[in-house]
């Protein structure tokens, strides 16, 4: 249902999804983000911002997905948070997002990541995206 309430791109539907948004976790939230998405707007990007926020890495790895597709506004308002996120995989999928929306812009923001990054998968990866950026 969440799907084709997003193929039909109609704002008419973002109060009943609004609704479920409250409710809903995992997989369920996930799909409700990817049809906000698809109808977009303001209320759409602000639920999926919301969304960046959520204790599930799932849903926020979802939210950096969908943000990544639009400018880049929402990289330098949600960077702290995302680059210390609590869930190594949340800040490596922003780490890649970041990069690829601010591509050399990013490495002063990469740099200060090394110095408290605390896995060492991420920290490979800085270096490996700073070295293909170059």
């Amino acid at each position: 249902m969440l799907k084709s309430l997003g193929n039909l791109k109609n704002e008419a539907t973002l109060p009943a999804i609004v609704q479920l948004f409250e409710r809903a976790d995992g997989l369920v939230l996930i799909t409700a983000l990817d049809a906000v998405a698809k109808i977009g707007g303001e209320t759409a990007r602000a639920l999926v911002e919301k969304a960046l926020d959520n204790s599930d890495e799932e849903v926020v790895k979802a939210a950096i997905g969908i943000l990544t597709r639009e400018n880049d506004a929402w990289v330098h308002t949600h960077r702290d948070k995302l680059l210390n996120h609590s869930h190594w995989d949340v800040r490596s999928t922003f780490i890649k997002a970041m990069v690829s929306r601010l591509g050399e812009k990013s490495f002063p923001y990469l740099r200060q990541a090394l110095q408290t990054e605390t896995d060492e998968l991420v920290k490979g990866q800085i270096i490996e995206l700073m070295d293909r950026v170059l």
